[in-house]
């Protein structure tokens, strides 16, 4: 492989896979172009510990203290469609949710975890290339439409209050947007980058032990990234991401919930070597009132990635 060509290779692999574990940002360089035929491995470790009941964070409680620990593992492949670059995307998660409220122990769950399924199509900026052909992309405005579901194949017990899984189907839509700053030069790339969700959730129809119907109101997501390059194997981001979750009604009830949370982020990533990319990720949340519902946490996140 052309050593120019592999270190834009590389680049434009640095993150690929959704952070869905949760519904915290996917992350910065996420959509970036690659080759067609491209296929993406990745596994990750993501830890969180703050008042949510669930790895989604769209359903925070007061007086709850909880830890989340996830591993998570994806597939990812760079398609053509219609001479656009699209890529479908398939994850898996496990792990365990335990923790306490007011001071009293909680019945853990572990498992797996609901799968996700995702495909992002590129509107424009990003055409379907060949290895040939990408070596000489100038990556410049990128924007795309991202759909993504659900499936709740999860761990669930309607007798517990924290479950890996949540019972429901859920879809996703966004349009990830990305901006060079400068020259598309490996070592030298900036980005600003911005993406905006809407998340709508199906009915969890076996709400605790009583069998209830819980339904929950759309959410809104919007995260940004200024990506900078220290050298053409070590990248910097600044993430910012804020959520407003919806309204949540019990067998049609009243409606109680709606907050808006945001967090801010730091993102370093590292290849080492032409096939393999770390990267580290740690977000909290900005001005929590926990006693307002709103989603108070602190994220780490450990990414491998390797692709072929």
């Amino acid at each position: 492989m052309n050593p120019s060509f592999k270190k834009i290779l590389l680049a434009s692999l640095l993150s690929i896979i959704p952070n869905i574990v949760s519904a915290s940002d996917d992350g910065p360089r996420m959509y970036w172009n690659a080759p067609v035929g491209t296929n993406i491995l990745q596994a990750y470790f993501w830890t969180a510990r703050g008042n949510s009941i669930n790895p989604e964070n769209t359903q925070p409680q007061i007086d709850f203290d909880t830890d989340i620990n996830i591993g998570v593992l994806g597939y990812n492949r760079i398609i053509d469609i219609a001479g656009h670059a699209a890529i479908a995307t398939a994850v898996i998660t496990g792990g365990k949710v335990s923790g306490s409220v007011l001071g009293k122990s909680l019945a853990s769950s572990s498992g797996l975890g609901d799968v996700y399924l995702q495909g992002v199509v590129n509107i424009f900026g990003a055409p379907a290339l060949s290895p040939e052909a990408f070596a000489t992309y100038q990556q410049d405005t990128v924007l795309s439409l991202l759909m993504g579901v659900t499936v709740p194949t999860g761990s669930y017990n309607n007798n517990q209050a924290l479950n890996l899984g949540t019972n429901r189907w859920n879809l996703r839509i966004g349009l990830p947007f990305m901006q060079t700053i400068g020259d598309w030069i490996p070592g030298k790339i900036t980005t600003f980058e911005v993406l905006p969700s809407v998340w709508f959730y199906g009915d969890n129809d076996d709400y605790t032990g009583l069998g209830l119907n819980l339904s929950q109101d759309p959410m809104l997501t919007l995260e940004a990234h200024i990506t900078q390059d220290i050298s053409p194997a070590l990248f910097v981001s600044l993430d910012y991401f804020v959520q407003r979750i919806g309204d949540s009604r019990i067998n049609g009830g009243s409606p109680s919930g709606a907050n808006t949370s945001d967090s801010l982020g730091l993102t370093v990533g590292y290849m080492f070597n032409a096939q393999t990319q770390f990267q580290l990720r740690y977000a909290a949340a900005l001005n929590p009132n926990a006693n307002d519902g709103e989603l108070d946490a602190n994220m780490l996140q450990f990414n491998l990635n390797y692709f072929w």
